[in-house]
């Protein structure tokens, strides 16, 4: 009786919700696991972890920007592959890493490709050397597609920092200067970048939301909550840009046709009272209040990018500077274009030390943030989260009574 009343309490709860089944292309399964560590969604929601694949390696890349160092973690990721291929165990952490390894070998990659277009390798600038120039040719129009970016942006310094040689910061082309732009020298544009970076990925959430409130038939959640924060959000991040971060500057002008009123005052005119025709008074200020803040506050925790960034940089530069002295380029027309470097004891030893240190300790910062970026910033503009995993209906076997002893037994009523 009590397991075909648990059956029934089963079968009542799958007609309320059903349970899901997440199904991801190969290779995503790292990212499927990260997905369920957050919580298993729901059968309505979108599972984010196809998209997720894509924005995590190009978030961690930035971070971890470095030719060198990305090419360390790729022979460590594919060697963690080869043991998940052949199945060997060794257990702890490092097992961890092993089922991690797909997905570790993708962010490696965009961490050599973002240090390509940092010129970076091993902390060094290498953008002067001369194998550098034939590796980072064929990477050169991705810095046109970022200053047609800074154009959608209208970020105005970062255009001429890219594009004119007259400005006082332009970034120089190879062999002067790297494909992009140093992050060392110029954490502004990094800056401004992660920022672009993160509206582009809150606004993806937000849609997302749209849709996951359209499919549950929530249409007032998704008009007055999603898609009045969608409108509130874009328009911050257009004020923002065109009109500065002084916020007395984007009211100049006090007109009901303005950008200012038509894409800051009203959607939050409207989010107030929309909240309170869905979740009451109460929740019409204090949730709009909420959703101002998380808008700005989410935004800024982008810049985490560059924060990480410049912690990998400084970690690399300031150990290659302790362990030799002895560093620097080249001043003779043989020696153009090339880093000299006195191999001392102090040099090996301390590379070894800031290797140990970058691989291990600030790897696992890029990843943690990273990973912080999509489950603290993304998902909670757009995943509940709800769901329950779905498990095939089984008999598990206790024991087995051959038929010649069954017909020994006697039955007891």
């Amino acid at each position: 009786h009590r397991l075909i009343r648990r059956q029934r309490q089963m079968c009542i709860r799958d007609r309320e919700k059903p349970p899901t089944l997440l199904k991801n292309p190969p290779g995503t399964e790292p990212y499927q696991i990260l997905t369920e560590g957050y919580s298993i969604p729901s059968y309505k929601e979108i599972d984010p972890t196809i998209l997720m694949a894509i924005t995590f390696p190009i978030m961690f890349g930035l971070m971890f920007g470095d030719i060198g160092h990305g090419l360390i973690l790729l022979v460590a990721s594919i060697l963690g592959y080869i043991a998940k291929v052949k199945k060997i165990k060794f257990g702890g952490m490092i097992d961890w890493w092993i089922k991690a390894s797909p997905m570790m070998i993708i962010c490696s990659i965009s961490s050599i490709f973002f240090g390509i277009l940092y010129g970076e390798f091993l902390g060094y600038a290498i953008y002067a050397e001369p194998w550098y120039l034939p590796l980072a040719q064929p990477f050169a129009p991705l810095r046109d597609a970022l200053a047609g970016l800074f154009r959608i942006y209208d970020f105005d310094e970062g255009i001429l920092i890219l594009t004119d040689p007259t400005y006082p910061k332009y970034a120089e082309l190879p062999p002067n200067g790297p494909i992009f732009f140093s992050p060392y020298h110029e954490p502004w544009v990094l800056f401004v970048l992660s920022v672009i970076i993160g509206s582009m990925h809150i606004t993806a959430g937000l849609i997302i939301g749209i849709i996951n409130n359209i499919r549950e038939r929530k249409y007032k959640t998704a008009i007055f909550d999603k898609a009045i924060w969608l409108w509130f959000y874009l328009g911050l991040v257009w004020l923002v840009f065109n009109r500065g971060l002084t916020f007395t500057n984007w009211f100049a002008t006090i007109s009901l046709i303005d950008p200012a009123f038509l894409l800051f005052i009203l959607p939050i005119i409207v989010m107030i009272f929309g909240k309170m025709i869905v979740e009451g008074a109460t929740e019409g200020v204090f949730g709009t209040f909420e959703v101002l803040v998380a808008s700005i506050s989410n935004t800024i925790s982008y810049a985490r990018i560059l924060a990480l960034n410049m912690v990998h940089a400084g970690f690399a530069k300031t150990f290659i500077n302790l362990g030799a002295p002895g560093i620097y380029y080249g001043h003779t027309a043989a020696e153009a274009g090339h880093i000299i470097v006195e191999l001392t004891p102090g040099y090996f030893m301390n590379m070894f030390i800031g290797l140990f240190l970058i691989m291990v300790l600030e790897s696992l910062l890029s990843f943690i943030n990273t990973l912080r970026l999509h489950w603290v910033e993304w998902f909670q503009k757009f995943y509940k989260g709800d769901g329950y995993r779905f498990t095939p209906f089984k008999i598990k076997r206790r024991y087995t009574i051959p038929v010649k002893l069954l017909s020994t037994y006697t039955v007891v009523k």
